[in-house]
C-alpha cells in the first residue's frame, strides 16, 4: 500500500523542502516553481534566507527565472507565476 504524506502546503499548493532547493507546486503538474537559497543571513541565533533564486519549471525545461531578496518576496512572484501559467 503506498504510503500518504502530509505536506506542508501556501496556496493550496505543497512546498517541499531538501537542502538549499524547495519545490512549490506538484512536480506531476504541468508546471510548478523550483527555489534555491543563494545565501543565509544570520540575526542573533536565527538563518534567515537572502537571496532567493525563483524559476518556473515545465518538467526539466525552465521556462522564466528572477531572483528576489526574502522568501516572502520570492513566494509573492512564484504564486503569480504558477497562477498564471495553470490557468493556460
Amino acid at each position: 500500500m503506498a504510503e500518504k504524506y502530509n505536506y506542508l502546503t501556501y496556496q493550496g499548493h505543497p512546498l517541499v523542502c531538501r537542502g538549499n532547493t524547495m519545490i512549490y507546486g506538484n512536480i506531476a503538474d504541468p508546471y510548478y516553481v523550483q527555489f534555491t537559497v543563494q545565501g543565509v543571513d544570520k540575526i542573533e541565533s536565527a538563518a534567515i534566507s537572502g537571496n532567493i533564486q525563483i524559476a518556473l519549471m515545465q518538467g526539466m525545461r525552465v521556462l522564466k527565472t528572477a531572483e528576489r531578496e526574502g522568501m516572502y518576496n520570492a513566494m509573492d512572484i512564484a504564486e503569480f507565476w504558477l497562477k498564471d501559467a495553470m490557468e493556460e
